[in-house]
């Protein structure tokens, strides 16, 4: 290998630049479009670059000077960078709306399924109480059948009747008791009276009777009285089966 002292020596020798300078034209002539680096100068006795001529460092300085920094305005005038603060609490903001968007709505169908609940709730309470008492009607029916055919036990022929007459109390407390029972329900008793308007939605007429003598009932009244009637509230549950007197 040769010294760096030998390199330097034999790439300053006469032959070698000599051979430079010859092939450059050539060069020059067959790749016009490459531009040839800058020539480096060596010395005998050590290899050195030479430093950037004076030209070239002004141009490049007159380069530097040529590119002007933003002026203070120019970048106040400019739109400012997005705060990602700002950013973060305007999307919480939105998040939040939403949220109590859905938060209501939820709480409003909460509410109208807890009153649907209640009126299914309370319906089907109704429905089991009219249920029972449409049981409880016949019991009720033949006991009034009992008190209807009840003696009078003022008279001299049934005054001496204990027992008849203590067995008619227990069946009119019967009665009375069942009928307590049935308003704690808010379910009453429709009784409707001899000479009363036929009236369709609370009486049920099931045959015609003679008008009297007297003439005492018009026509079109109630003359007889077969079955009382129930209700609960407003609420019709059985009509009351009466005898509608005919025309005369």
């Amino acid at each position: 290998m040769y010294s760096l002292r030998t390199l330097s020596l034999r790439l300053a020798s006469p032959r070698v630049v000599t051979r430079c300078q010859t092939a450059a034209p050539v060069a020059s002539q067959r790749y016009q479009a490459v531009t040839l680096p800058r020539v480096r100068h060596f010395t005998s006795s050590h290899l050195l670059y030479s430093e950037k001529p004076a030209e070239e460092k002004k141009e490049e300085e007159e380069e530097d000077n040529d590119v002007q920094e933003p002026q203070v305005d120019d970048v106040a005038d400019a739109d400012p960078e997005p705060n990602h603060k700002d950013l973060l609490i305007q999307r919480l903001e939105k998040q939040l709306e939403e949220f109590n968007a859905s938060l209501k709505a939820a709480t409003a169908e909460n509410e109208s399924v807890k009153k649907i609940m209640a009126r299914d709730v309370s319906r089907a309470r109704e429905m089991g109480i009219d249920k029972l008492a449409k049981k409880l009607f016949p019991m009720s029916d033949t006991l009034d059948i009992c008190l209807q055919n009840k003696p009078d036990f003022s008279s001299e022929q049934h005054k001496d009747n204990v027992h008849a007459q203590r067995a008619f109390d227990g069946i009119q407390a019967a009665k009375s008791q069942l009928v307590s029972i049935l308003k704690g329900a808010n379910i009453e008793e429709v009784i409707p009276a001899r000479g009363e308007a036929f009236d369709p939605t609370y009486h049920d007429a099931l045959f015609e009777v003679d008008p009297p003598a007297d003439k005492s009932l018009p026509p079109g009244t109630i003359g007889m009285i077969l079955k009382a009637g129930w209700k609960r509230d407003s609420t019709l549950l059985r009509p009351a089966c009466v005898g509608v007197v005919r025309k005369y």
